[in-house]
This record gives structure tokens, sequence and C-alpha cells, in this order.
């Protein structure tokens, strides 16, 4: 589930938890943390982020079906942690109130070990390897166990030609970076991607790229080329707000979509 902190989401985690289905599947948690520290600029982070992870742990690494690695320790993705570098109000705040961006980290892995188990962090660093500065980050990003990333597109209409170019050369920057750093790399694959009608961001960019079932597939096969552990992130999957959706499916045995 993606998990941003607010009540809100607090209630819908616990409205989808309460459902048959949801006990049948794997859960793994994703913290948008970003952007809770930016709804929450009135308060103490180092109280905000205390109540946010009693919750992930207690409602969610607590369950059965929370998913783990081999070694049993609970998997847990944060979105965007190279957000942090790039609001300076933020990254501020969390010197005053927690001590850095270090100290912040040492606290979320305290905080979420369960039954002696500590978690496992993975870093999503937007389009740094997109882009070519994941060195820039690498004493942040190799504070986590694993790394993922973002699919930046230009604004406007997108070519799935291009941005499969593109994504491969990122794939391979990140691959590279993983395996000199003892880290593991998951590669994030999208379906489609349409913001035009989407202003919950406030912002006036439309990224536009068609939804293409041949193009995804060939976005899915890089990927497991270049995933270091076998794992891919869909990001996401039906969202349809923002054109990311996957349909029809069917999930044990019935129909939807």
């Amino acid at each position: 589930p993606s998990w941003g902190g607010t009540d809100d989401a607090k209630n819908q985690f616990q409205l989808i938890a309460e459902t048959e289905m949801f006990d049948q599947i794997d859960v793994e948690p994703l913290y948008v943390l970003i952007n809770r520290l930016n709804w929450a600029d009135h308060r103490d982070y180092e109280e905000v982020l205390n109540e946010d992870l009693d919750f992930i742990r207690e409602e969610m690494i607590s369950r059965d079906n929370i998913r783990t690695t081999d070694e049993g320790r609970p998997i847990i993705s944060f979105w965007d942690t190279i957000g942090w570098e790039f609001h300076d109000d933020i990254y501020s705040k969390i010197e005053d109130d927690i001590g850095g961006v270090h100290e912040m980290i040492d606290m979320i892995y305290s905080e979420l070990e369960h039954e002696g188990k500590r978690p496992y962090l993975v870093a999503g660093l937007g389009g740094a390897a997109h882009f070519d500065f994941l060195d820039d980050y690498e004493d942040l990003a190799t504070r986590f166990d694993g790394m993922t990333h973002w699919i930046p597109l230009e604004d406007g209409r997108n070519e799935w030609e291009d941005v499969i170019s593109e994504t491969e050369e990122a794939y391979r920057r990140a691959e590279r970076f993983a395996d000199s750093h003892d880290m593991e790399f998951i590669p994030n694959v999208i379906p489609g991607f349409d913001t035009s009608g989407d202003r919950c961001w406030m912002s006036d960019r439309s990224e536009i790229l068609g939804r293409d079932i041949e193009s995804f597939g060939l976005l899915l096969e890089s990927a497991a080329e270049h995933s270091t552990n076998g794992k891919i992130y869909v990001g996401h999957w039906n969202e349809y707000p923002e054109g990311e959706y996957i349909e029809p499916a069917k999930y044990d045995g019935e129909e939807f979509g």
C-alpha cells in the first residue's frame, strides 16, 4: 500500500485491510515520506515520524502477510528520498527537529525493527539514474539496503521508443551503482502515464505516455534483465488519475475491469 501518513491515508489503509482479499496478498508498504514532511511542516518532525512509524510497525509490519526478505526482514520502500535534498525548508527542519537526514534514517531503522528483525529499506531515488547523478547521492543512497527509481517524462506527449531507450540506460547505471555498493536494484516500470486530467499536484505540466502493451512488455523485459534480485516494481498498478492502469485483470478466478 502507498502511504502518505495523513489521517485519510490511515483510514483508507484500514478499510482495505478489512477486506477478504487483503489477507490473500503480500503487503509491502510504500512510504511517501517527502509528502508527509511537506504537509506537516507546522509540526515537530520527530513527533510526526514517530506517529507514522508506530502505525507502519503496528498495522503493517506486524501482519502475517507482510512481505519479507529470505532472512525475514520486513520490506518497506520510500518514495523520492532525494526529494529531501531539493527542499531547503524541509532539509533544514529535519536538521533542527531530528538532527539531520542520516539521523532520521537511523531512527527509521530503529523504530521499524520488529521481533528482532531489522527492516529492509528501499530508497526511491527519483530520476537520479536517468539524469546520471546517482554518485551525487552516494552517501544517502548507501544507507539503504536497496534502491529503485522513477521514470521521468517530458512535459507533453512522450514516445515509447525514446522512453524505453532512456530507461534502459538508466537501468544499466542503477544496476552498476547497486552492484558496486553491495545493494539491490529493483527496476520500476509503468504501463503508461497521463497527468493531463490530474491537478492534485497543482502543476500545469501534462506528462503523457500512451498505454501500449507491446512497449510495456519491452520495458518489462529490460527491467527483468537488470534487476539484481529478480523483482520489479510496477508503478503504479491501476492508478487511474495518472493513466497507470493494467486491465482487464483476473484475481482468484474473478474478472476485474
